[in-house]
């Protein structure tokens, strides 16, 4: 019979195991006693041991003891709460290797779920990469108020909140909200934080000239009565964005995708669904005759009919699987779909599975998801053209992807 220390050491603490690969989410993965093992904060390679809370299901989750053999791509992370704080989960690793870790879990999630492995292989330029600065690029952050009066971000799989006097990622204007909150009067338990060019206009009354920037903050969860707008420029055209709606906190690299792939389409007709404010409509609203965009949300809905005015675009405020009739999908259609991360509903699947338009451009922050609609997509009919994907959030294991897709049909 095993002795009590000898049962805990078996349970609890496993022996010496290795890293295949990092997976969607930025765990690693490895295998231990014939089970999946998933370690975060660790590398590709690496050999190592680790503290799991004991047997369950078909895996473990464990967290990392000890790096018996490090990656020669680990680094020493740059910010003293990495590994505490939930923000960043790849700071250990260079930011060359973060590339590479990204792009492998993007082929590997799109050919293991979506099936698409032999699309891969036939792409003329593979799955292309667009890295970006790899620090100070977030000038939109949600902080939480500490006991001790200062703010921070929630602990790493808690709701515990860790103070941080300078976050890595984010714009120095955040950075010295962090640093001195009370001399900006943050107040409440939970504020969002934007940090703009001066020469935006804002309508919050809750703002402080700080150099050559405009720092704006709002309670979380106020009122829709009490929804402030502020004004964000994107290659050369300001767009109203509201405060509690989602929008991208990386705007360098939201204008390089708009450059790269919505500003180089043209043709008669475009179909702009989860339009948002209507940033990727306004575009395509320079090259296309006709625009249609469709948004649910209401917040948003507001800002993209503003927009929106005095360009050849119009909006539909409906669900995207409640299309209205007249404004169906049409064979000639140039589509794009910017989708929530649990991505495209089974109906609106079927919406462009049955109507094969000319060119689909779906843009994704979730890969799992991505790789299904793809898989589904693909056997419809339609082809892979390109896949670009752009790093929007580094230091995090985050991947927003574009996929150029075209009918067979219309070959």
């Amino acid at each position: 019979m095993d002795s009590e220390s000898s049962l805990f050491d078996r349970v609890f603490f496993l022996d010496p195991f290795r890293i295949e690969k990092l997976v969607t989410g930025g765990d690693g993965l490895a295998r231990y006693e014939g089970k999946v093992v998933f370690v975060p904060l660790v590398l590709p390679g690496e050999l190592v041991t680790a503290q799991t809370g004991g047997e369950g299901g078909s895996y473990r989750a464990a967290e990392v003891r000890q790096i018996i053999e490090p990656s020669p791509h680990r680094r020493e992370e740059p910010c003293p709460v990495y590994g505490i704080c939930g923000g960043c989960n790849l700071q250990h690793a260079v930011y060359s290797h973060q590339l590479t870790i990204k792009s492998g879990i993007l082929r590997d999630t799109l050919a293991r779920i979506g099936g698409l492995e032999e699309h891969l292989r036939t792409l003329p330029e593979g799955i292309e990469t667009v890295g970006g600065a790899e620090f100070g690029y977030r000038g939109r952050v949600q902080l939480h108020r500490a006991p001790d009066g200062r703010y921070g971000y929630c602990k790493r799989r808690s709701n515990e909140v860790v103070p941080v006097d300078r976050c890595a990622i984010v714009v120095e204007e955040i950075n010295a909200i962090l640093g001195d909150p009370a001399r900006y009067g943050l107040s409440g338990r939970r504020v969002r934080v934007f940090a703009l060019p001066s020469g935006w206009h804002e309508s919050s009354s809750r703002a402080q000239k700080n150099g050559n920037w405009r720092v704006i903050w709002g309670a979380a969860g106020e009122p829709a009565a009490r929804r402030r707008f502020i004004s964000v420029p994107l290659c050369g055209q300001s767009f109203l964005v509201p405060l509690e709606a989602f929008f991208q906190t990386n705007l360098a690299m939201l204008s390089r995708l708009i450059e790269n792939e919505i500003m180089p389409l043209g043709g008669e007709r475009a179909i702009d669904l989860y339009s948002g404010v209507g940033v990727f409509a306004a575009f395509l609203a320079r090259s296309f005759k006709r625009v249609v965009a469709v948004e649910s949300n209401r917040a948003a809905s507001k800002a993209a009919r503003a927009n929106l005015a005095g360009t050849c675009a119009q909006f539909e405020s409906s669900s995207v699987e409640r299309l209205p009739a007249r404004r169906g999908l049409q064979r000639d259609d140039v589509v794009v779909v910017d989708p929530p991360r649990n991505g495209l509903s089974k109906t609106v699947v079927r919406m462009l599975s049955r109507t094969r338009v000319r060119s689909l451009i779906y843009v994704s922050c979730n890969p799992a998801t991505l790789a299904r609609d793809l898989g589904a997509l693909v056997g419809a009919g339609y082809r892979v053209r390109r896949i670009r994907w752009y790093d929007f959030y580094p230091q995090t294991a985050e991947i927003e992807t574009v996929v150029h897709l075209a009918s067979d049909a219309l070959k």
